[in-house]
């Protein structure tokens, strides 16, 4: 996804901040015709999926002021495998 693309669904999110933001977000990707275009145009491959995958980990962190709690190997969202849950810092 674009940089611009990213921080306007980034930014767009209007739901309630919890531990599993990250997830939420790649629902509301997958969930949008024009940004999942986006998203496979850039994760053509394995390594450029993992690599933006975990840039809009790290952007969705920053935006919001989060800190990093553990792992969640059980996403609800299909493009990724897991996520980094959160907590408000």
């Amino acid at each position: 996804m674009k940089v611009h693309s990213t921080n306007k669904v980034i930014k767009s999110f209007n739901e309630k901040i919890s531990e599993d933001v990250t997830d939420r977000i790649f629902l509301m990707i997958e969930q949008n015709e024009e940004l999942m275009k986006e998203y496979r145009e850039l994760a053509h491959s394995d390594k450029s999926k993992r690599g933006l995958n975990s840039r809009l980990g790290r952007l969705i962190r920053e935006e919001f002021h989060l800190k990093n709690i553990g792992r969640c190997y059980t996403p609800k969202s299909k493009l990724i495998h897991s996520y980094e849950r959160h907590s408000i810092i």
